[in-house]
């Protein structure tokens, strides 16, 4: 169960695992370890470790205050759909702060997947790759400049494997880049690697990783699409379009290519929901036939296929077989939606993408659709007689139907239906043509289809129909596939070093006028003891009748020490309701009740500087649900930091409210308690809320408030933008006194 601890009003909540508090502050709004260490006391349970959503030195200074560890980031954080937190700055990482410790980083992931420990911190990428890391592992392209990649796209949404870090490829990387950036890694993380391609097309990465296992000279895995969670949470492997949308889910979604050119199909997802999974590739359908996948294609046949040859997967059909009918298309463009055309079995996005049973890496088959370079003769895919050595359907140099280059170039995706000299039943075509239905809508690349076996005529009838239906998508057209995006968290902004004081300034900004000084300094000593050096035996006595003098500034010696607030003559004055007519100003006076059971008279200090913006409640029209005593709602907006607004007692919850006369645009809210030592420090739970007429009231920001004298007695509220007239402040609890209390609503525009 998630469990979160917000301050202020934080719209973006993150998945926070067992065991763990996360601490959300809001954007907008000033808050110290002091003012968290309380409510985080509260709300932890048991060894809770805590997780802090803010940047900069909050972390250490909680880590003190709570005296028990706590991770943060080191700038802006992104959350994937899967739940990794990751810093947004490539050069950013999550820290963890122990108390009295150094700092120790965690990486860039939060939680971290089991891989990210075992990649240097600086890994030696090839000079002719860019490596920008994104969430799964690394985006590669081409130098000197690289692909970009957007936080709310494709490749900062594809699935974290916790297991195996992921390469995305760019279309315009060759073979010899990936094998170069691939060997760049350590031998481990190097072996557990996936490849995600970036191109257009089904099977786009192909090429690619076998040209990069055959210059390894080792297998690859390849991811045949593109990882990403949909809007079900289900992960789903895509193939995209040209313009980078998820528009196909790739059945063969694992492939694993070997340097001698074999592919085996790893894991895949049932090509239509009625099927039957007997292994990684093998599918069962009814009437005794069976599915057959490849990375780059699907072949259905009667019966079961005869025993593997070792290392291999094989088909049915003997290579120097008849290599069958290749069906010419009559529809050379998709037919539009509700002609027949639809799949009678709709299936859902993300619906099985994962695999049915775990395979081993290296378990064994090699694809039966494994492609070689054409040759242009005969029908598609013609396997030239006695070729039993190449895998099924291999084809020569020069066929156009050859798959991709690794320029980004889509080939054909293969359908074969039957075996030589096996008839096909007239009953088989209706469920092939269900499958083939829901397989091939939208598929981002032509289909080839090849019937073997013996068909009636009505049969034949069904193939032509088949291969009109269904003749492909190109690269640039098909719908696009919803996806969940990552989100930027909303954080308070990394705090900027205070300035140094002037002096430092000088001195880091004038080393040279510092270094000319002295030597300036110096030569004057040289001068003035050469001029008074003893001459003819008679010296000057330097130091005779010498006093000590001091340098004053002009006013100085008159000027009295000023004591310090706590010397400072306080006088005691009876509390006035209604609003003051001075300006805002620190006040020296003491309230003779600042709270019951608390002393009459106490020294205080002025309140801390918010910022030099415009209060835009100050002198404005209050009300109140009720006030105690003399403590009415005026005293919320006269200026006067010891004044203060106090309901009625044990009535719980209650408000006071600020008419600001118009609409205003309101970015934060200031809420404060006089400040004083006098005031104990407490926690008030607030709820802030708006209005434009009065009547009806919309909460616009909340938090559990803690008021002590470290922080001047105040709490800031971050608000949404908009437009709000009347501002209401509902406090709901107060740890010492049980009722609201407030000495000023402060509403600023910025």
């Amino acid at each position: 169960m998630d469990r979160c601890l917000l301050a202020g009003d934080v719209p973006a909540l993150p998945a926070v695992p067992d065991g763990w508090l996360a601490v959300l502050v809001a954007p907008g709004l000033e808050v110290t370890a002091a003012d968290l260490a309380e409510p985080v006391r509260t709300a932890l349970a048991g060894d809770d470790s805590v997780l802090l959503l803010a940047p900069g030195p909050l972390g250490e200074q909680l880590a003190l205050a709570l005296d028990r560890p706590v991770v943060a980031p080191d700038g802006p954080v992104i959350q994937t759909p899967g739940g990794i937190l990751v810093t947004a700055d490539a050069a950013g990482g999550w820290w963890r702060h122990a108390p009295g410790a150094p700092a120790v980083p965690l990486g860039p992931r939060w939680p971290a997947p089991d891989w990210q420990e075992l990649v240097p911190a600086t890994t030696l990428w090839p000079a002719a790759v860019i490596a920008q890391p994104v969430p799964a592992g690394w985006l590669l392209s081409p130098g000197p400049v690289g692909a970009a990649a957007a936080f709310d796209g494709v490749e900062f949404a594809v699935a974290v494997d916790p297991a195996r870090p992921r390469l995305l490829l760019d279309p315009a990387l060759t073979g010899e880049q990936l094998a170069q950036a691939m060997a760049a890694l350590p031998t481990r993380v190097r072996r557990v690697a996936d490849l995600v391609p970036l191109g257009a097309g089904q099977g786009a990465g192909r090429p690619l990783a076998a040209a990069a296992a055959s210059r390894l000279g080792e297998p690859v895995h390849l991811v045949n699409g593109v990882p990403l969670h949909t809007p079900a949470g289900s992960i789903t492997v895509f193939a995209l379009d040209a313009h980078r949308r998820p528009v196909w889910a790739e059945p063969a979604w694992l492939l694993r290519l070997t340097p001698d050119g074999d592919e085996e199909v790893v894991a895949s997802s049932p090509p239509h929901a009625s099927l039957r999974p007997i292994d990684p590739a093998t599918y069962a359908m009814d009437m005794g036939w069976q599915v057959r996948l490849g990375g780059g294609g699907i072949h259905a046949y009667p019966g079961p296929p005869p025993p593997p040859a070792k290392g291999r997967a094989s088909l049915p059909v003997d290579a120097a077989a008849d290599s069958g009918r290749a069906l010419p298309v009559t529809a050379a463009v998709p037919v539009a939606a509700g002609d027949g055309a639809a799949p009678p079995f709709a299936v859902a996005a993300g619906d099985g993408a994962t695999p049915p049973f775990a395979v081993a890496a290296g378990d064994g088959a090699t694809p039966p659709f494994a492609v070689a370079a054409g040759d242009g003769a005969g029908p598609p895919f013609a396997v030239a007689a006695g070729d039993g050595a190449t895998p099924p359907f291999a084809v020569a140099a020069g066929d156009g139907a050859a798959l991709p280059a690794p320029g980004g170039r889509n080939g054909s995706y293969r359908v074969v239906v039957g075996a030589a000299d096996e008839v096909i039943d007239d009953l088989v075509w209706p469920p092939l043509s269900a499958m083939f239905t829901a397989l091939l809508s939208e598929i981002p690349a032509s289909v080839d289809l090849v019937v073997r076996g013996k068909s009636s005529e009505w049969g034949e009838a069904a193939e032509r129909e088949l291969a009109e239906r269904h003749p492909g998508s190109g690269v640039t057209s098909g719908q696009a596939r919803d996806f969940q995006r990552c989100d930027l968290l909303p954080m308070p902004p990394v705090p900027a070093p205070p300035d140094p004081p002037a002096a430092v300034r000088h001195a880091r900004n004038g080393l040279a006028l510092l270094a000319a000084a002295a030597v300036v300094v110096l030569l004057l000593a040289v001068a003035g003891a050469v001029a008074f050096w003893p001459r003819g035996g008679t010296g000057a006595d330097l130091t005779a009748g010498s006093e000590p003098r001091t340098a004053t500034m002009p006013g100085d010696a008159a000027a009295p020490s000023a004591p310090p607030p706590s010397a400072r003559a306080s006088g005691s004055t009876s509390p006035k309701p209604g609003p003051s007519a001075s300006s805002p100003r620190p006040s020296t006076s003491a309230q003779s009740s600042p709270s019951p059971g608390a002393p009459t008279t106490a020294a205080s200090t002025p309140p801390l500087p918010l910022d030099p913006g415009t209060d835009a409640a100050l002198g404005r029209p209050t009300s109140e649900s009720s006030h105690t005593d003399v403590y009415s709602s005026g005293r919320v907006t006269d200026g006067d930091p010891m004044s203060y607004w106090e309901s009625r007692n044990n009535a719980l919850p209650q408000w006071v409210q600020v008419d600001l006369g118009s609409p205003v645009p309101v970015r934060r809210v200031v809420l404060r308690l006089p400040p004083s030592s006098a005031w104990p420090a407490r926690t008030q739970t607030v709820t802030i809320q708006s209005s434009l007429d009065g009547a009806t009231f919309t909460t616009i920001s909340g938090a559990s408030c803690r008021f002590d004298t470290a922080s001047g007695q105040r709490a800031t509220l971050g608000v949404a933008s908009g437009q709000h007239r009347y501002i209401r402040v509902l406090i709901s609890s107060n740890s010492v006194q049980p009722a609201g209390q407030l000495s000023s609503v402060e509403v600023y525009r910025s």
